[in-house]
């Protein structure tokens, strides 16, 4: 069953002040202010209606982490420009100098599009859960609306491209010379949607399996008896 919706509100501004204070630090000096605004249009947008649910929704703490995890790693992208992003030099750094990532082509585009699945399927679930839904029919609606959502901001990077000519187009849609790269970028958005609404659907599962479980271990102890 959802949750009930009159409990008491707890406070949340540590959240969005780290958001804003990241978001503010990488509004200075982007390395491609053009592409850095077209980046952030979108995300006005979502940041508008998520504040705007939350006079209506009382978000769980959980879902407040992957909204601030994933608007604090779409602003380190839009500051580089996602194709430009020095995590090879972050890496090694760190001593790591050898493994999947160290590629020719920047992979951080990548994995915020398999993260935005991961995370944002949370507040989607949240969401269609304080509508009714049960937690199945909730996680397989926002797997369809991490899809349908990749495909559209796929759509939006194209008439971008169109819209201001090959070379801030090009710069904003990222491609890297992958000619796949749209559909890659989709596939990597449903893997993480897939694999959130996979465990969530389990976590629900889990009480029910567990009383399964001990009723059927229950019952060969009466019968060895």
């Amino acid at each position: 069953m959802p949750q009930p919706m009159d409990r008491p509100r707890r406070s949340h501004n540590p959240d969005a002040g780290a958001v804003c204070v990241c978001r503010r630090n990488a509004a200075i000096a982007p390395v491609d202010r053009f592409t850095w605004g077209l980046e952030n249009l979108l995300v006005v947008s979502f940041v508008a209606v998520f504040l705007f649910s939350y006079r209506l929704i009382q978000w769980s703490g959980s879902t407040l982490a992957a909204v601030v995890g994933f608007l604090t790693l779409h602003a380190v992208g839009a500051h580089f420009t996602y194709s430009e992003v020095p995590y090879q030099d972050w890496l090694r750094a760190l001593g790591v100098d050898q493994g999947p990532w160290f590629t020719p082509r920047n992979h951080f585009d990548r994995a915020v599009h398999l993260l935005y699945g991961a995370l944002l399927t949370l507040p989607m679930v949240e969401w269609l859960r304080a509508r009714g839904y049960s937690v199945g029919r909730a996680a397989m609606n926002a797997l369809a609306m991490v899809m349908c959502s990749s495909l559209l901001y796929e759509f939006f990077e194209w008439g971008a491209c169109l819209m201001f000519g090959s070379d801030e187009g090009m710069a904003f849609l990222g491609t890297q010379g992958d000619g796949w790269d749209a559909h890659k970028d989709m596939f990597a958005a449903t893997a993480g949607s897939l694999l959130s609404a996979g465990l969530l659907m389990l976590k629900a599962l889990a009480p029910r399996l567990k009383s399964k479980s001990w009723g059927r271990r229950s019952g060969l102890q009466e019968r060895s008896m």
